[in-house]
């Protein structure tokens, strides 16, 4: 990751470690050996997750923009050119293109196929596809945002066990004046198993539930017409498993947004009928 980032004057790099083992520590120290100058070293010990590390970096930033690269991630030559054309731009946000693959095969990966079809409709319609990604396009990489923005609008990462970039995403969306779309691929996601996000529990599935509840009930209030389909998820997984205990307790949680289990249902319908309307690739 580190590697990939541009040896440019006006980037500052900062790297939080949040509450590693002592032996990634060791590995940390070296690389900031390395970097002694170029990258700005952070240890966090609090442990309170990637929300928690990604707004002590936000407190850290000192630059124009922000842009946030997972550490297993890495960026792509284009980048650079990313970075030139839009260093003076006036716009608040910028999206950009990525492609993505398997870390332990090294073969390609569907993980960034939901930013690619969004890149691909703004090719048809520009203003839905901008809409797109500021509003339903959840994860903070591929996105140049204007500081001043986050600042302004204390904007921050939920400090919780998952979808932690959710609020931070849609907020940036909403708030940004002028967005640049550029379908240049710039960003290479890996793919793993045993991630974060692909080890969900219960007790996860409710944080879920109470993200997208209240995203949605923000866009509503801001008569944003997206409704995020991940809101499904936790209730489609307690009715096949047949735990109405289950679906009691993550259908109360929309409940307290004002998410009805019949705004759901119609909801979960438009959701379907989108998904089998869609021509076959």
């Amino acid at each position: 990751c580190l590697e990939s980032i541009p040896p440019r004057d006006d980037l500052q790099i900062i790297v939080i470690d949040d509450t590693s083992n002592q032996e990634s520590v060791k590995k940390v120290r070296l690389l900031e050996s390395e970097y002694k100058g170029r990258v700005e070293f952070y240890y966090s010990r609090e442990g309170k997750g990637g929300g928690a590390a990604r707004n002590l970096g936000i407190s850290k930033a000192k630059g124009n923009f922000l842009m946030f690269v997972d550490a297993d991630d890495f960026l792509l030559p284009a980048i650079e050119t990313i970075f030139e054309k839009y260093k003076d731009t006036d716009a608040d946000i910028v999206f950009f293109n990525a492609v993505a693959v398997d870390s332990d095969t090294g073969a390609p990966s569907e993980r960034a196929r939901h930013l690619r079809n969004m890149f691909e409709i703004a090719g048809q319609d520009k203003n839905k596809g901008e809409c797109l990604l500021r509003y339903l396009f959840g994860e903070p990489w591929c996105k140049i945002v204007r500081l001043s923005v986050v600042v302004d609008n204390k904007i921050r990462f939920d400090e919780i066990p998952i979808h932690n970039d959710t609020t931070y995403s849609y907020l940036a969306g909403f708030y940004a004046s002028k967005a640049i779309l550029d379908p240049l691929e710039a960003y290479c996601l890996t793919e793993r198993s045993g991630s974060v996000s692909k080890l969900v529990s219960a007790e996860k599935r409710r944080v879920r539930m109470d993200v997208f509840s209240r995203k949605n009930a923000f866009l509503k209030s801001k008569g944003i017409p997206y409704f995020d389909h991940m809101i499904f998820a936790p209730v489609v997984i307690a009715l096949k498993a047949l735990d109405f205990r289950e679906l009691s307790k993550v259908l109360s949680i929309a409940s307290t947004y004002n998410i009805s289990v019949i705004t759901l249902f119609k909801e979960y319908l438009k959701y379907k009928r989108s998904l089998n309307s869609r021509p076959h690739t």
